[in-house]
């Protein structure tokens, strides 16, 4: 017999008579083994266990804030209950465990709630059949879960910790399937709301061939009309928007409100698009700030309604059919500013329609044209109707590789009531089509050549009066 094979051999032995040992304890056993098989019981334990140092946010490591109260959730490998604390956590390794957890305490009017949820793939129902206004559909089975007011829902960390959506639910009256929302509010009045660090799978592509029924599936939404509401570090993925048009990261009020301030989104990574019609970040129905936010791939990257006083800046908009969309109710004071929209399908931005658009400020923009269908025009920027005041300042507007299109639209407006606008120190590709109406303010928009484009020549001599 060989040396290797002779190890192996002898190896197998001892493994044999450990099992047999551990099956029969009471055949004499050496300390060095029951001090190996304490060292296992001990990992196991330690397995359940979760370091603070494992999270991100301040809120899950050292004392937990004054007025807040505080718990911790695991995939225990023991199974056990837990008491909620770092060294022997809740049990969330089902999703009725990870649900009940946490639907038992919104439920019950519990506020100023931090939940530090461990590594690991955690399976939820989300809201499952919770409506706001109207509580559960099946009043005698509820299950899911909502966050409350003051709730701080933290991870240990962007595809560390994942929730996935699990299950869909019928509604009752019309027989489709309810919306999935991995983590939506509990009432309007669940203002102070924090979600960070995780990863939100709304898992479509297991959920579409299970159902096989059109699909609307979010990632978080909350709805409040107090605001204060921040969403940030968090990936999301799987998200679809098969009926109505979906929106699957967004802060919103049910109407324009001055209450609903003071809410941020940012750092927020979106891919994997399951499809339909959606707008994958909003704000809605109050201010707030949109940045360092990447949307690849989706149908409509950032938009909103109902809004004042919001500024997205710094976010980008890879390969979807819109970058941004703001096409609808009464929208004042928005800013666009040092955004990135890389090889939009149709539109960069589009900016009117139906409502009152007014006081737009979208400066220092690239939108990046890569369209080499001559049968098919891709526009950078769009006005398209009731733009009022608006200044579009040193905005680049460019062909990317040498198919630029001339087809294709830099600056194009349509509909009626687009006035007073400023279009200054834009550089657009100089092949691209430009169309404007209603004798808006140009000043030195020039061509990736720096030569005046002849379809945006200067109205006058000066540079427009205004912000610049």
């Amino acid at each position: 017999m060989g040396a290797s094979k002779l190890f192996v051999w002898i190896l197998f032995m001892a493994l044999s008579l450990w099992g047999k040992a551990m099956k029969h304890p009471q055949y004499p056993v050496s300390p060095l083994v029951w001090t190996g098989i304490a060292t296992m019981q001990r990992a196991n334990n330690v397995h359940s266990m979760l370091s603070q140092l494992e999270f991100a946010s301040p809120h899950c490591s050292g004392p937990s804030p004054p007025g807040y109260t505080r718990i911790f959730i695991a995939d225990r490998s023991d199974s056990k209950p837990g008491n909620g604390s770092p060294s022997d956590p809740f049990d969330g390794g089902t999703a009725e465990k990870f649900d009940a957890l946490l639907r038992s305490r919104s439920e019950s009017g519990v506020t100023d709630l931090i939940v530090c949820i461990g590594p690991g793939a955690f399976q939820t129902e989300g809201v499952r059949d919770y409506l706001l206004g109207q509580g559960h559909l099946d009043k005698s089975h509820p299950g899911g879960f909502t966050v409350n007011k003051g709730w701080k829902l933290h991870g240990a960390g962007m595809d560390r910790t994942i929730l996935r959506l699990a299950d869909l639910v019928p509604d009752p009256s019309t027989g489709k399937y309810l919306q999935g929302i991995i983590i939506g509010t509990y009432n309007f009045d669940s203002s102070g709301v924090e979600v960070s660090d995780l990863t939100l799978d709304d898992n479509y592509p297991a959920l579409k061939p299970h159902y096989r029924s059109d699909l609307q599936l979010l990632a978080v939404m909350l709805r409040s009309n107090n605001g204060h509401q921040w969403i940030h570090n968090i990936h999301v993925l799987n998200t679809a928007g098969e009926g109505p048009e979906d929106f699957p990261v967004g802060i919103t009020s049910p109407s324009l409100n001055p209450k609903n301030e003071g809410n941020l989104i940012e750092y927020v990574t979106m891919d994997h698009w399951g499809g339909g019609l959606c707008t994958a970040i909003v704000i809605a129905g109050g201010e707030g700030e949109v940045r360092y936010n990447t949307v690849t791939g989706y149908h409509i990257a950032f938009g909103g309604w109902s809004m004042s006083n919001v500024k997205f800046h710094d976010n980008k908009a890879i390969e979807t059919t819109y970058g941004f969309n703001i096409d609808s109710w009464r929208n004042i004071g928005i800013e666009i500013v040092h955004n990135q929209i890389v090889h939009p399908l149709l539109y960069g931005l589009v900016v009117g329609g139906h409502g009152d658009f007014s006081d737009f400020s979208i400066t220092d923009n690239t939108v990046t044209l890569a369209s080499t269908d001559p049968r098919k025009a891709v526009f950078g920027l769009i006005f398209q109707g009731n733009v009022k005041g608006a200044y579009v300042l040193r905005n680049k507007i460019v062909a990317d590789r040498t198919a630029a299109g001339t087809n294709n639209f830099g600056i194009f407006e349509k509909g009626t009531q687009n006035v007073d606008n400023v279009f200054q120190e834009n550089i657009i590709t100089g092949s691209f089509q430009n169309s404007l109406q209603e004798s808006p303010c140009l000043y030195a928009n020039v061509s990736e050549t720096g030569q005046e484009l002849r379809n945006l020549r200067n109205t006058q001599k000066t540079q427009c009066q205004g912000r610049q």
